[in-house]
């Protein structure tokens, strides 16, 4: 399957310029620090740029890399420049093609001095506008339920005629000045004065705090999404005073999104799943199974896993966790008993399972993984890739020739790129070079060239 048919990158992290028109399978490969897992960020950026960067499972990329990787802003782009493009050409499910592009933008004060500086006012605005309104809407249906019971409890001995009087009264005297300007009661003088102050409060700091701005633009150079990320969160200085005395803490940071892509129009839904975690925990996979089992996907998830391990009978999750039925045991056995290589390929499985239809980053699935274990994986991926493209890193000989191996006997090698990495020394640029299946295949077999390295 192929939904990505072409992407383009530029100054993205340590890549210069890489190039390439996907396949099926497309499979990284080069030594450390060649930009292999910089690939695979950009794909995944521009793929669920449509979604605030949340892929079908809900993992955040751009949450991923600032606050676990904790990747340094100012290094987004390539060093001395400040502008990354990653450009991608998708094809839907009618063979219809789109061309969008992603530009990432590092500005450690400021905004940009365009159209969309005007764009960002405004949100910032509403933005304020909708705090202020969600804490003093919160305390006045507090005390919209305290007058309603307030006056039930007196109502018996009270003239009806005068109970919204009384509202009236109670709400007055216990409201605090913000809110009665957020009410009918009063004046919207101190309101409008918070929504002011917090406006203000957040220009500044957008203003003068170092960001990432994120653009789409669509095939017309139009902008169709726009998105601020503030990676440090700081306390705002503004405080709401409510019936608590003072509002919860305001925080001020996070992924703003100023322009909303319109998925159907800007960028295709498509199915993406990624996969940048490298070891498994049994509790994880628990999810990953509820997800599988929810989608009706089990079956076909599981399916080569048990003819391979013959002794594996079922995979279940009861209220206690996930169970193993092994053949040679009376009972069944945690998953977190079966070692961190069976976690990992049954997480894999899952994956790929939940990928049906669309997309799949595996950034080194190896780890954890021995070498039959790594067959089954080839075996999962070659099987599904009619129906999901795989975009993989990886520093395994091992995991690379069997996913060779298992395409040739499935006459699948023309659905296979290896794109080989390497640094060179006198321009400092990394280059990529991309050899078909078949071209792979004769590299390792005839020359016994290692293709993991230069």
């Amino acid at each position: 399957m192929e939904i990505l048919k072409e992407i383009e990158i530029k100054n993205y992290r340590g890549l210069k310029h890489v190039k390439f028109t996907p396949k099926s399978i497309n499979i990284i490969v080069g030594p450390n620090n060649t930009g292999k897992s910089s690939i695979l960020e950009a794909i995944g950026l521009a793929m669920t740029a449509g979604s605030k960067f949340n892929d079908s499972i809900e993992f955040n990329l751009l949450k991923y890399l600032f606050e676990l990787k904790k990747y340094d802003p100012r290094y987004i782009t390539h060093i001395n420049e400040n502008i990354a493009r990653i450009q991608v050409v998708l094809e839907d499910k009618k063979k219809r093609y789109t061309t969008s592009s992603i530009i990432i933008e590092y500005y450690p004060k400021g905004l940009p001095d365009d159209e969309r500086y005007g764009l960002v006012m405004e949100y910032l605005e509403k933005y304020a506008k909708r705090i202020v309104d969600r804490e003093l809407g919160r305390e006045y249906r507090l005390l919209r339920e305290a007058s309603e019971y307030f006056i039930e409890s007196i109502k018996k001995y009270i003239d009806e005629a005068k109970v919204e009087e009384l509202k009236r009264d109670f709400l007055r005297k216990y409201l605090p000045r913000e809110i009665r300007g957020y009410t009918e009661v009063g004046t919207p003088d101190e309101y409008q004065k918070l929504i002011e102050q917090l406006t203000d409060e957040l220009s500044a700091y957008m203003l003068s705090s170092p960001k990432i701005v994120i653009t789409i633009y669509n095939p017309n150079n139009e902008i169709a999404g726009l998105y601020l990320y503030i990676p440090e969160r700081i306390r705002s200085r503004v405080s709401i005073r409510t019936l608590r005395y003072y509002s919860p803490p305001i925080y001020i940071g996070g992924i703003y999104t100023i322009v909303r892509p319109k998925p159907k129009l800007d960028i295709p839904p498509f199915n993406v799943v990624l996969n940048f975690q490298k070891s498994a925990v049994a509790s994880n996979v628990g999810n990953l199974y509820d997800l599988v089992v929810s989608k009706g996907k089990i079956k076909n998830a599981l399916e080569i896993l048990k003819e391979r391990i013959p002794y594996i009978e079922d995979i279940r999750k009861i209220e206690q966790g996930m169970y193993v039925l092994v053949s040679h045991h009376n009972a069944p056995i945690p998953l977190s008993s079966m070692g961190d290589g069976f976690v990992t390929l049954l997480k894999l499985s899952f994956l790929i399972a939940l990928a049906e239809s669309g997309i799949i980053i595996l950034e080194e699935p190896e780890v954890s993984l021995h070498p039959y274990f790594m067959e089954i994986v080839a075996e999962d991926i070659v099987a599904n890739s009619k129906n999901v493209q795989f975009f993989i890193s990886t520093h395994s000989l091992d995991l690379l020739n069997s996913l060779l191996e298992k395409a040739e006997e499935e006459d699948k090698l023309h659905d296979i790129n290896v794109i080989r990495l390497h640094y060179r020394e006198d321009t400092k640029k990394v280059y990529a070079e991309v050899f078909d299946g078949i071209d792979a295949k004769n590299e390792i077999d005839e020359i016994g060239t290692d293709l993991r390295y230069t």
